[in-house]
C-alpha cells in the first residue's frame, strides 16, 4: 500500500471527472470512514502539536465501479448527518483564504480538504471491514520488516512490534507514518 495507488485531484476539471465519469455516488452510501488526528498526548501528558485531520472513506454504490476509496488530506470541514443513501453529488475548488476542495454529498454530507485522493477498488463490496486500521498519509515513510512482528522507521531507526497483517503503522517514536511497501 502506498500513496502510489491512489490518483490525486488536482483541479477543478479532475474533480468534475471523477464525480461524474469515475465514480457515481447516486444509489450510494458511506460504507466505512476512518478518521484521525496526526496530533497526540504522550504517556508524560505532553501533547505533539501537529494537529490535522485525515480520514480514508469506503464508498459502495449500485453501479459500476461499485466501490471506491477517497482519501482526504488537511480536513478543514466535515458535516455529516447520517448514514442514508446519497442520489447525487457535487465539488469544487475554494481559494479563500487557502486552497480548499469540497465534496458535497446531497448537500448533507460535506467535506472540506487540502488534498483528495481516489482509488476504485470494485472487490471492496459487501458487508466486511475493508480499510485496515490506519490512514495513509502523504509523507509516509518505509518501515523495514526485521522479523515477522518487528519493523524498523527509516525516518527514526526506532523498532517496534507489529502485526505482521498491518501494512502502514505509525512510529511510536517519531510519529511518521510509515509502511512496508512503496512509498
Amino acid at each position: 500500500m502506498s500513496m502510489n495507488e491512489y490518483t490525486e485531484i488536482k483541479s477543478p476539471e479532475e474533480l468534475e471527472q471523477f464525480l461524474h465519469e469515475k465514480v457515481t455516488f447516486h444509489d450510494g452510501m458511506l460504507k466505512e470512514m476512518q478518521i484521525i488526528n496526526r496530533g497526540y498526548v504522550m504517556e508524560n501528558k505532553s501533547m505533539n502539536m501537529d494537529h490535522r485531520f485525515d480520514a480514508k472513506m469506503l464508498f459502495q454504490t449500485q453501479w459500476d465501479p461499485v466501490a471506491f476509496e477517497i482519501v482526504c488530506i488537511g480536513i478543514n470541514h466535515l458535516n455529516a448527518t447520517g448514514p442514508e443513501e446519497f442520489m447525487g453529488s457535487s465539488g469544487k475548488f475554494i481559494d479563500s483564504p487557502e486552497q480548499l476542495i469540497e465534496l458535497s454529498l446531497d448537500g448533507d454530507f460535506i467535506i472540506q480538504c487540502k488534498q483528495l485522493f481516489y482509488k476504485i477498488t470494485p472487490e471492496l463490496h459487501g458487508n466486511n471491514e475493508h480499510l485496515g486500521s490506519q490512514v495513509p498519509s502523504t509523507n509516509m515513510v518505509l518501515a523495514v520488516k526485521l522479523d515477522e512482528n518487528w519493523r524498523q522507521c527509516s525516518e527514526c531507526s526506532n523498532a517496534w512490534e507489529v502485526s505482521p497483517a498491518i501494512e502502514i503503522a505509525t512510529c511510536p517514536s517519531c510519529n511518521k507514518v510509515t509502511c512496508t511497501g512503496n512509498t
